[in-house]
């Protein structure tokens, strides 16, 4: 296989990844640096899946906080392989998003503006995006984790039970989004906060769906907001690293320009 076949094999995957893992960053509230100093909210875990959000609104700094982020810009790094890219993503309020990603011999962009569109640098062609395609494009759009203020967005959530994850005492939940799309997040019992995400979906688009876990790790605080910047990926039934993301830099509420959200021009 080519380098640039792999390169676009990679970064498809990279906007799966992004798209499913982006919308984790605002709503974590300002603390200390490192996921183990972070401190007990309360000290009995919740067992429904309204109080675990509520917990988890505790823990973040409350649901004012979260919704007064307006905007988002990040810088980071994705691997996967022997693959590198680097990534950006300018976001606003409520679903306005572009992402870049820039890998050796390869430029590519992405974004929702109440459709889905994908541009590749090198063809200078821009797709507008239908079905599967477009659906993972708006999902991936959603500001908030799909769990904040999930009733009014049409989602529904059920805890999935008590679990042990990486020795921490934990209760999952299930979120079926307002589109039938299903996902579930581990909510750490002591802090409150979002220890992993778990998915099923086909690796770059195609074949059957892997069912994978992602950690959330390396917070830190950005902007009075404490924000995870590390995300491991791995495989459930192998325990295979998939890949990693790392956000280098995450400001919110900064000013956005036309140019940081619109779409390349089609030539």
């Amino acid at each position: 296989m080519s380098n640039h076949r792999k390169n676009q094999l990679a970064t498809h995957h990279l906007r799966l990844a992004l798209s499913m893992l982006a919308a984790l960053v605002a709503t974590l509230v300002p603390a200390c640096a490192r996921t183990n100093n972070i401190q007990p909210a309360i000290d009995a875990p919740a067992t429904t899946p309204d109080a675990i959000i509520a917990h988890y609104y505790r823990a973040v700094g409350g649901l004012d906080r979260i919704e007064k982020i307006r905007t988002r810009r990040m810088w980071g790094v994705y691997s996967e392989g022997t693959l590198t890219a680097s990534t950006d993503i300018a976001w606003k309020r409520p679903a306005l998003r572009r992402v870049n990603v820039h890998a050796p011999g390869f430029e590519y962009s992405e974004g929702f503006d109440g459709r889905t569109w994908e541009y590749n640098f090198q063809t200078q062609h821009l797709v507008v995006d239908t079905g599967a395609a477009a659906d993972a494009g708006r999902r991936g759009a959603e500001f908030d984790e799909s769990i904040v203020d999930y009733a009014r967005k049409g989602h529904k959530v059920s805890v999935l039970g008590a679990e042990t994850f990486d020795g921490r005492p934990a209760h999952r939940v299930g979120v079926v989004l307002e589109d039938g799309w299903e996902k579930q997040y581990v909510f750490d019992d002591s802090t409150g906060l979002i220890l992993a995400l778990r998915k099923a979906m086909p690796l770059h688009a195609t074949g059957a769906p892997v069912t994978s876990v992602t950690t959330y790790e390396d917070w830190r605080s950005e902007g009075g907001v404490l924000q995870p910047h590390r995300f491991i990926e791995r495989e459930v039934a192998t325990g295979k690293l998939m890949n990693t993301l790392t956000w280098d830099s995450i400001r919110v509420n900064v000013q956005l320009g036309t140019r940081e959200l619109e779409r390349p021009p089609d030539r």
